[in-house]
């Protein structure tokens, strides 16, 4: 081997070590260029009744209207307004239906009124026990109206029914597709295809209402 060609290998070997501290470096940069302060996302606009709302990937989250800003993960940055108008933006014409529903819901806990409630579940109800410690979990399917009244106290005992209402209509969670679920701390409800046929993709009429109720119990 001539001296070059040693010269050479060692040039190629020393490389070839050097690489992964190299490519940590880049990396380094790259992640550093990535950081949150430099980001830029792409801006999304979509017309609701309320004007023009603009703003990221989660739109319905946080978005900017008529000059206000609205975050749903601050509460002096989201009111019952900025809820209308996520709902709308996620819902389109319907997310009336989903707010009258609310506080419908919201009267028939507060009334205890059993039957409008039960009236009210997208049958079967899926009804879940959870405890904080491991392997405490339940699970129930109430098939009808008639299963569920029978088990009514068991589902609904006043400190569910208090919880729930301690939430307001702004604290909705909407996880932001066209058949939704509404999470009011115990309870679920979404909209749910009534006509939908296997062939179809696409929904004429919707009903909403409860279809998941959750405890959650402390140790």
């Amino acid at each position: 081997m001539t001296r070059l060609s040693e010269l050479s290998a060692l040039l190629i070997l020393y490389f070839v070590m050097l690489y992964p501290g190299l490519t940590l470096a880049c990396n380094g940069k790259f992640l550093h260029d990535l950081s949150m302060e430099n980001m830029v996302f792409e801006q999304k606009t979509v017309l609701t009744s309320k004007g023009e709302v603009t703003g990221s990937e989660d739109l319905y989250n946080a978005f900017t209207y008529k000059g206000k800003y609205c975050n749903h993960n601050s509460e002096k940055l989201w009111d019952e307004e900025c809820k209308d108008v996520s709902f709308e933006i996620v819902h389109g014409s319907r997310w009336r239906e989903i707010k009258d529903f609310y506080f419908k819901l919201r009267k028939m806990l507060e009334e205890n009124d059993k039957e409008a409630i039960a009236d009210s579940i997208l049958y079967p109800l899926e009804f879940s026990v959870f405890h904080d410690y491991p392997d405490a979990y339940r699970a129930f399917r109430f098939k009808d109206k008639k299963t569920f009244l029978k088990y009514y106290n068991r589902v609904f005992p006043k400190k569910i029914r208090d919880d729930i209402l301690k939430d307001s209509y702004k604290d909705l969670i909407d996880i932001g597709v066209t058949e939704s679920i509404n999470l009011i701390s115990n309870i679920s409800f979404y909209l749910k295809c009534a006509d939908i046929k296997e062939d179809e993709k696409t929904c004429k009429d919707y009903n909403i209402g409860i279809k998941r109720v959750t405890h959650r119990f402390d140790k």
